[in-house]
């Protein structure tokens, strides 16, 4: 846990001094699992000069989009779960998950992955002493 926040905060004060703070963001790309990021920047040299240059920065993140086949482009992942009268359904990501309200039932899982395939039947069994997973 320690690890994963030190890495964000050095990602985070990276990003900031490589864009700048308070400037003028541009995104160029998104895909599955990135967003590029751009500004034009003046550079100071040792001789004083102050040529422009264009600054990049790419994000990278497991999931961090999804694609809708509506907007026909890459939209922000979100991990909402919604509760319904017969379990819970998560649609925001890049794959869709429908929870049975007992996950001890057979077919309590219902996964569809992103290229439409389907994995039904997933479930947590009793243990024999009558213990739940």
């Amino acid at each position: 846990m320690k690890t994963a926040f030190l890495s964000w905060v050095l990602s985070t004060a990276f990003s900031a001094l490589a864009l700048g703070v308070g400037t003028d963001l541009v995104e160029l790309d998104r895909g599955p699992h990135h967003r590029t990021w751009a500004r034009v920047a003046d550079l100071q040299t040792p001789a004083g000069l102050r040529p422009r240059t264009n600054v990049t920065v790419v994000e990278l993140q497991g999931g961090l989009h999804r694609w809708d086949a509506d907007q026909n482009r890459w939209v922000v992942s979100s991990p909402r779960i919604d509760l319904f009268q017969d379990g819970a359904l998560v649609r925001g990501l890049q794959y869709a998950v429908i929870f049975a309200p007992n996950l001890a039932t057979p077919g309590a899982i219902d996964l569809q992955l992103p290229d439409g395939q389907r994995l039904t039947g997933l479930g947590f069994p009793r243990l024999p002493s009558g213990l739940h997973l």
